[in-house]
């Protein structure tokens, strides 16, 4: 009877060992998910970027706020170049209209000038030779002109001084003198000029 007993208690026993233990293990399996997602947690705030802070936000948009200055410059600076080009080829064109002559007619005009001068300054001319130097792709053409002219040399100093108050647009390229002051001197001038196609 006490031996039936025993093993009734010890089998009553044992059943609510069994019983209690269904909570701890789930008290157990609980605490143990909450740590492994506490564990989680850490690792991505340990390996998540952080966001930008307040000084990284303020020197990203020194920076954009900087190239933005740069860009309206460059824009005010490609303005004003506009405005200067347009300026320079209008004073360009006002320019051919008052010193270069039209194409037609233009070597005559270029002779009468040069031997004009030469009078006026008591010079004789040996007459004047002159080139073309005429491309298709540009809105002026090139003469180069070579003139000879004999006499005193002051005469010579004042030639050289009124053909560049010519109206006409004269390039002095190069001048030779030969001759002696005693004996009068000879003067060779290679000279540039342009002409507007006509």
């Amino acid at each position: 009877m006490r031996l039936a007993g025993f093993l009734r208690l010890g089998g009553s026993a044992t059943s609510s060992d069994r019983n209690g233990g269904k909570p701890a293990r789930a008290r157990l399996r609980t605490t143990l998910g909450l740590l492994l997602a506490a564990d989680g947690l850490l690792m991505l705030l340990v390996f998540w970027p952080p966001g930008p802070s307040l000084q990284a936000r303020q020197n990203e948009f020194q920076r954009l706020r900087t190239e933005h200055e740069t860009a309206r410059s460059m824009v005010e600076q490609m303005r004003d170049l506009k405005i200067k080009l347009q300026d320079a080829i209008q004073n360009r064109q006002q320019f051919s209209r008052q010193n270069l002559l039209l194409r037609e007619g233009a070597f005559s005009v270029m002779i009468e000038d040069l031997e004009r001068l030469a009078t006026q300054n008591r010079l004789e001319t040996a007459g004047v030779n002159y080139a073309l130097q005429e491309e298709p792709d540009q809105d002026l053409v090139q003469v180069e002109a070579t003139l000879t002219v004999a006499g005193e040399y002051s005469d010579l100093v004042q030639f050289i001084n009124r053909l560049e108050q010519s109206q006409l647009f004269w390039i002095i390229d190069s001048l030779n003198v030969s001759g002696a002051i005693s004996r009068g001197l000879r003067l060779t001038l290679r000279m540039e000029t342009y002409f507007v196609p006509s």
